[in-house]
């Protein structure tokens, strides 16, 4: 068959489904409106779905910038109310709460593992800027409810780098506050040891932990205080006689001064 006969039954064909569209459609209003219907109902959902993530995500993002620069400003309202005998310490714990709560709402699991980041070291600083010194229960107590935000740092971190490793970090940190030095090393030695995280901040803070590792095991030993000098021992190195008739000239100093 020519191709110029095949272009012809072609466009006879396209010609004769062009004139029997009209009278097809008709026949199948119910049909063509029902499927209309649901592709546009499709599409808006769709878009409305897409706008209504990227404004939450947004949202998110500026509720957790927010909630970052308080806990910074509390720290810093924490050490001015120090210099006045105030104690304003508990104000961290507020605000490690609200991050864990925007953390389990948090529609962003990178959000959320920066929140419980933030939040467990909020809790452990309150211990620190406290004036009066904690008990140990309370101080276990609460270093478990940071290492229970590191955890879930760590699960919402799904494998980043960064945030893995500062998870970790703080676990091992978390270690070292409950005395379990074991635990800290090897984490310590992880952070350092696997490539994952050479360019990670925490392995490097990890590096010096191990470094320095032995002055956070031991206690400090103060050296005795020197025994004071006897009385006649001064006297006999800084004393001595001058005989009576000796006079001393204007022009040299005067040593008895």
């Amino acid at each position: 068959m020519k191709a110029e006969h095949r272009h012809e039954l072609k466009t006879n064909e396209l010609a004769q489904w062009l004139a029997d569209f009209p009278q097809w459609l008709k026949n199948n209003a119910k049909m063509v409106t029902y499927i209309s219907f649901v592709v546009i109902v499709v599409a808006a959902a769709y878009f409305y779905k897409t706008y209504t993530k990227d404004t939450l995500a947004v949202q998110q993002k500026e509720q957790l910038t927010y909630l970052i620069s308080t806990l910074g400003h509390a720290r810093a309202s924490v050490v001015q109310a120090q210099a006045k005998g105030m104690d304003t310490s508990f104000n961290l714990i507020q605000i490690a709460n609200k991050l864990q709560d925007f953390a389990k709402t948090a529609t962003d699991d990178k959000m959320a593992a920066l929140a419980y980041l933030k939040s467990a070291q909020a809790i452990r600083q309150e211990l620190q800027y406290r004036p009066k010194t904690v008990d140990t229960e309370e101080l276990a107590l609460q270093i478990n409810n940071a290492k229970g935000a590191y955890q879930n740092a760590l699960q919402k971190a799904n494998g980043d780098a960064t945030l893995t490793s500062e998870a970790k970090l703080g676990i091992a940190l978390c270690h070292e506050d409950l005395s379990l030095f074991p635990q800290a090393q090897a984490i310590y030695k992880e952070l350092t040891q696997n490539p994952d995280y050479n360019a990670t901040t925490a392995a490097a803070k990890a590096r010096i932990r191990l470094e320095t590792f032995a002055q956070y095991k031991t206690k400090p030993v103060f050296a005795p205080a020197p025994e004071p000098l006897q009385q006649d021992t001064e006297l006999q190195d800084f004393t001595f006689d001058l005989p009576q008739d000796a006079e001393i000239s204007p022009n040299e100093p005067d040593i008895t001064e």
